[in-house]
């Protein structure tokens, strides 16, 4: 099998930002969101939810798992939250 780098398991840092301070009703969703999105998926889609680090200005998630994966959350996060999300490789 050839090396593929979309099949390598990598840590992710993922922000979600409003424009305005989160409600407590708004950070309890995002949690709910991508934990149950994690609990739902299957392989190639699957990834690992380590940690969710919330406050009134941002939402942060740690997750593992391939690059499919997590284009596949930001597009269900972009689907389904108003707010500006980001992302980086975390090493």
């Amino acid at each position: 099998m050839a090396f593929n780098k979309g099949n390598i398991q990598m840590m992710w840092l993922i922000r979600v930002t409003p424009k305005r301070n989160f409600s407590n009703k708004d950070r309890n969703f995002i949690a709910e969101l991508v934990s149950e999105e994690a609990r739902k998926t299957r392989e190639p889609y699957s990834f690992i939810l380590h940690d969710i680090v919330e406050s009134k200005k941002y939402s942060e998630m740690l997750v593992e798992g391939r690059e499919i994966a997590l284009t596949n959350l930001l597009s269900v996060i972009k689907d389904n939250l108003p707010y500006g999300v980001s992302y980086t490789r975390y090493d």
